[in-house]
């Protein structure tokens, strides 16, 4: 049970994050610091809390999946989680290179960006939803070993396992749509599988 609501706030997300860009990191020679890994942890469970509780607020009546249950019954605890994740992100903040801070806010900008879209501009006709987690994410996971070592970036083994990165990343988003179409359907949630149809995201997943 501990595991379950573990995932439900994302932490293997997170934790899989850190341990894929030190991998980047080792990849392409880079030496980075760890409290860019601890930064990029706070940033992924602070993005998918924060989207969560809204996931859970926009649901009218009792969710169906386990995860929004979880976001709907423990809302308030998970607000005030919220606030405490930023405040440690914007202490660990100070301590980053100058050059992950600026790169850091612009996507932020860009993840404020897509929150913005998909719950106020086109709030369940957003379809380029999956694709831009997938930018930001695989952006994100590069941040810092290419900052540590900005002369493999223009290399092609650094562009292919970036393609790479972003592919598997995307892959992952069209997964969790596929698989959670008829519990986002039942709920109200946007994801490219609610506007092409589940077949269509089983072989763009495929």
């Amino acid at each position: 049970h501990i595991l379950l609501i573990l995932h439900w706030m994302n932490f293997d997300t997170a934790f899989g994050a850190a341990i894929t860009s030190i991998f980047i990191a080792g990849n392409i020679g880079s030496d980075v610091p760890q409290i860019v890994n601890i930064a990029l942890i706070l940033a992924v469970l602070s993005i998918s809390n924060f989207d969560h509780l809204l996931d859970a607020r926009k649901i009218s009546g009792e969710a169906k999946s386990g995860r929004h249950r979880f976001y709907q019954e423990f809302f308030i605890q998970l607000a005030v989680y919220q606030l405490l994740l930023l405040l440690s992100l914007l202490v660990v903040s100070w301590f980053l290179p100058a050059v992950i801070a600026k790169v850091g806010i612009i996507i932020a900008v860009v993840t404020l960006i897509y929150f913005l879209l998909l719950f106020l501009i086109l709030p369940n006709k957003f379809i380029l939803k999956e694709l831009m987690i997938a930018t930001v994410f695989s952006c994100a996971l590069f941040l810092g070993p290419l900052s540590a070592n900005m002369a493999a970036a223009t290399s092609m083994a650094t562009i292919l396992l970036w393609l790479e990165i972003f592919l598997l990343a995307t892959a992952n988003t069209f997964i969790f749509s596929w698989f959670d179409y008829e519990n986002d359907k039942y709920e109200g949630h946007s994801s490219l599988a609610q506007i092409i149809g589940s077949k269509q995201i089983k072989t763009l997943s495929y």
